[in-house]
C-alpha cells in the first residue's frame, strides 16, 4: 500500500497467472507501463500520447500514475509495443498454433487495434474477461503495436457499473469513485488451432454416492481474419461443435494433494455433459473449515497426437436447501453463513489491489475475524480473488453489479416518492401508480437496450465464475436497483 509510483513502474505488476483454474505454460504478462492519451469522443486518432500509465489499475486510481477523473465525453487510449518470441510460436506451424490477447477487465467499451487494424467486434461489459485471436494481424521476430481504446460512460448510462458514480468529488453516501479503463490484467497466450476453452464441474451428494458432473468445451480459432468494415456489439450465439466422432479425446486425471491419484480415465465426450460417480468415503469434501482442493490434470489429443495439457482443480461440495424448513445446507448438513458485505474498493488502486497478496490477506483477515462468507457487493472480481476464496476457504455470494435504464440516479433527493418518479417515469415512459411505483401491467420496466446488455452480462458472468466452489449464491439484484419484470 505504500509503494511509490516509481517502484510500481519498475516491475511487471499483478504478474501471477490470471486464469488459475484453467493453467498453460506459454503466457506473456503485458502488465505495466503503456504510453497514454486522452481525447474527446468527437476527435479521431491521437496525434501523439503524450503519458504514461500503469496497467491494469483504474485511470482514476493513485496506481495508475494519472489519478484523474473522466467522463463519458473522453475516449481513454493506450499503448504498448510487444514481441511474441517468448511465446515459441512460429508462424509456418500457425495452422496448428494461435495467439490470443486475453483482457481480464476493461470498463466499460472496449475497441482493439494491432499494428494498426481493428480486431474482432468491440466489446461492451466492465466486469468479463474477454479475449481476441490476434494471430493474423501480429509480425513475427518484430515489435508489434496494440493500441486500446476505451469508453466509460458509467451513470451516463446504462451499463452494469455498481456503486460508481461520476458526479461525485468526493466519495459520499452509498456511491464511489469511478474505475474506468483496463483495469485487470492484459496478457497474451498461445493456445493449439482448436483448444479446451471452458471447465464446469457440479457435484451432487447423495447418502453413500458423490456424482460429479462435468464439461469441458472447446473453442476452434477463426479460419479467416476478422477484420469487420465497422464496430458491431459482440452478442454473437455461435453454437458448440460436437467433436466427437472426429477423433478427439481427453485424459482426466484428479490427484489428492499428496499427489496421489484418485481416478484418471479418457473420454470422448467434448462439448457436452457427462458423469463420474465416487463412493462418498473416499472423496474429502470442501468446505470453509475444510477448503480440500483436488489437483486437476487434463490432456488432450487427437487419437495418438497430443495436442495440450491444462492444469486445474476441483472442489467437491454441493449448496442446497434442505430439511422441511428449507435452510441453507452445505453438503447436506445445515450451514451458518456469517459474512462480511465486500465492497472490493483500496485506497491506491480503487477497482485493483497494488498485489495478489492483497487479495489473499484480506480474505486471511476475515476468516481470523470469524466470518466464513463474503458477498461481493455491487462488484466482479478478476479471477485471482475466487482463487483464494477457493484456498483458504471462504463463501462468496455474487452480486451482479447494478445498471439502471435511467439517468441521474440522485440520491440527495429527500423524498423517496419524488426519487422513484425521477427514476422511473422519466426515462420508461410507462404510466406509473405513484404510490407503488409499478406500470398499470404491474411490472417495473426497464429500457431495451439495457435489459439485454444487463442479461448478456448476467449470463456471462455465471458462465465464466460457476467453476469456483466457493461461490454457493448468486444474487441477481440489489434491493430494488435495476429491477425489470419483477
Amino acid at each position: 500500500m505504500n509503494h511509490t509510483y516509481k517502484s510500481i513502474s519498475e516491475i511487471t505488476p499483478l504478474n501471477d497467472y490470471p486464469r488459475p483454474h484453467l493453467q498453460r505454460q506459454l503466457w506473456l504478462n503485458l502488465n505495466g507501463i503503456w504510453s497514454f492519451t486522452i481525447t474527446y469522443i468527437n476527435e479521431t486518432w491521437p496525434k501523439d500520447y503524450e503519458r504514461i500509465i500503469v496497467v491494469p489499475f483504474p485511470v482514476e486510481s493513485y496506481l495508475s500514475g494519472i489519478n484523474e477523473r473522466v467522463d463519458s465525453t473522453m475516449f481513454l487510449w493506450y499503448k504498448r509495443k510487444f514481441n511474441i518470441l517468448p511465446l515459441n510460436f512460429h508462424f509456418d506451424n500457425h495452422q496448428q498454433s494461435r495467439i490470443l490477447l486475453h483482457f481480464d477487465k476493461v470498463d466499460y467499451e472496449t475497441v482493439v487495434y494491432i499494428n494498426q487494424h481493428i480486431v474482432g467486434l468491440r466489446h461492451l461489459g466492465g466486469y468479463d474477461p474477454f479475449s481476441f485471436d490476434i494471430t493474423s494481424y501480429i509480425k513475427n521476430n518484430e515489435n508489434n503495436e496494440i493500441i486500446v481504446r476505451v469508453w466509460d460512460p458509467s451513470n451516463h448510462w446504462y451499463q452494469a457499473r455498481g456503486k460508481q458514480r461520476l458526479d461525485v468529488d468526493d466519495p459520499k453516501s452509498i456511491f464511489y469513485t469511478p474505475c474506468s479503463g483496463i483495469w485487470g490484467t492484459v496478457w497474451l497466450e498461445k493456445v493449439p488451432y482448436i483448444h479446451i476453452d471452458r471447465l464446469q464441474f457440479i457435484t451432487k451428494i447423495s447418502s453413500t454416492k458423490i456424482h460429479l458432473k462435468y464439461r469441458i468445451d472447446l473453442h476452434e480459432s477463426p479460419k479467416k481474419p476478422n477484420d469487420p468494415l465497422e464496430e458491431r456489439d459482440e452478442q454473437l450465439n455461435i453454437p458448440l461443435r460436437n467433436y466427437e466422432n472426429e477423433g478427439y479425446q481427453l485424459k482426466i486425471t484428479i490427484l489428492k494433494q499428496n499427489q496421489e491419484q484418485l481416478i484418471s480415465f479418457t473420454t470422448t465426450k467434448i462439448n457436452q455433459d457427462d458423469k463420474i460417480i465416487f463412493s462418498l468415503s473416499e472423496i474429502n469434501l470442501w468446505s470453509p473449515q475444510d477448503p480440500y482442493l483436488y489437483n486437476l490434470k487434463i490432456d488432450f489429443y487427437k487419437k495418438d497426437s497430443f495436442i495440450e495439457h491444462i492444469d486445474s482443480y476441483i472442489g467437491f461440495r454441493q449448496i442446497s436447501l434442505c430439511l422441511k424448513r428449507k435452510k441453507i445446507c452445505l453438503n447436506h448438513r445445515p450451514y451458518f453463513m456469517f459474512g462480511v458485505l465486500d465492497q472490493g474498493y483500496w485506497p491506491d488502486g480503487l477497482y485493483r489491489p497494488q498485489t495478489d497478496d492483497a487479495y489473499r490477506h484480506d480474505i486471511e483477515q476475515m476468516k481470523k475475524l470469524g466470518f466464513n462468507t463474503l458477498r461481493k457487493h455491487m462488484k466482479v472480481e478478476t479471477s485471482r480473488w475466487y482463487y483464494w476464496c477457493d484456498v483458504l476457504g471462504m463463501l462468496v455470494w455474487q452480486d451482479m453489479p447494478a445498471g439502471d435504464s435511467y439517468d441521474g440516479y440522485e440520491v440527495e433527493f429527500e423524498e423517496d416518492k419524488q426519487l422513484r418518479l425521477h427514476r422511473d417515469y422519466g426515462t420508461n415512459f410507462f404510466p406509473l401508480d405513484e404510490e407503488t411505483n409499478i406500470t398499470q401491467r404491474n411490472n417495473i420496466k426497464r429500457r431495451y437496450q439495457s435489459k439485454i446488455q444487463f442479461e448478456y452480462e448476467l449470463k456471462t458472468m455465471i458462465d465464466f465464475l460457476s467453476f469456483h466452489p466457493s461461490i454457493v449464491v448468486w444474487v441477481l439484484f440489489n434491493e430494488a436497483w435495476g429491477q425489470y419484470d419483477t
